[in-house]
């Protein structure tokens, strides 16, 4: 077990990147926090050959309450160090994490013929994280991080996913300007837009893409030229928060699909 005290050390320092979606790209590691999630990752025999743990991170305090089994990889630090990596404040251990391999954009196209697949450009992580636990509800894991996006495995992406994040399939995407060039006349493609038809007479598809417009811009003014726009009527409101209005989209095609097979 080696013990860690100084902000200087090269593993610490390598750690505190985990914070950022470049740290997390750059190192293919994530920091989990929390004990229901760590406690989740521990038991579940089948996630662990998805995300491998590179190290285990504990304080003094923490170290006799959750002894590890493997010393090897157990890092004690220094509650203020430990304190600094505890993006959320949950005040346990943390683990280190490795992602796991995103796909190409190319191998998204080919799910989205067979399969929902979501286009997710949202760059606040809470946001993202509330996002995929509404995907994972509704029976979609399929999801394109487009250029725009935060990680999914930034800390409060997984909080806020409640562990959906490591649960679904990640694709690389292109940023959300360059959808418009796209040329995809075969895979159905659906956006939220204030001008569109509404939800209600909605036909929902079984397969295709999902556009997320980014919270604040929107959509881009141009998409692919057969892009089937939805709005959402509302009262009092101008427009639904990205992941409320998504989560509904979801709803619909979840229902839809119950009703096809006869649940």
């Amino acid at each position: 077990m080696s013990e860690i005290a100084s902000s200087s050390n090269e593993k610490f320092k390598t750690w505190k990147t985990l914070l950022t979606s470049k740290g997390i790209r750059e190192q293919g590691q994530f920091l989990v926090s929390g004990e229901k999630l760590i406690r989740e990752l521990r038991r579940d025999l089948a996630l662990q050959t998805q995300l491998e743990i590179a190290a285990e991170l504990t304080s003094t305090k923490l170290q006799k309450e959750n002894p590890s089994q493997d010393h090897h990889r157990t890092f004690t630090l220094t509650p203020n160090l430990l304190r600094e990596l505890d993006e959320s404040n949950t005040g346990g251990n943390l683990l280190v994490v490795n992602t796991p391999p995103l796909k190409s954009w190319e191998e998204a196209q080919v799910q989205a013929q067979k399969d929902i697949v979501l286009l997710c450009p949202l760059g606040d992580p809470s946001n993202l994280g509330a996002l995929l636990r509404s995907a994972e509800a509704f029976g979609v894991t399929h999801v394109v991080l487009l250029r725009e996006s935060a990680s999914a495995f930034l800390p409060k992406a997984v909080k806020a996913s409640s562990g959906s994040a490591w649960r679904m399939q990640f694709y690389t995407g292109p940023g959300i300007q360059e959808l418009s060039g796209l040329i995809l006349p075969a895979i159905p493609f659906v956006a939220l837009d204030q001008n569109g038809e509404t939800l209600h007479d909605w036909n929902p598809i079984s397969s295709g893409f999902l556009l997320v417009g980014e919270e604040g811009p929107g959509l881009p003014k141009k998409l692919p030229a057969h892009t089937q726009r939805l709005r959402i009527p509302t009262e009092r409101v101008e427009s639904l928060n990205a992941t409320v209005a998504i989560s509904l989209l979801l709803y619909k095609i979840l229902e839809s699909r119950i009703s096809q097979s006869g649940k």
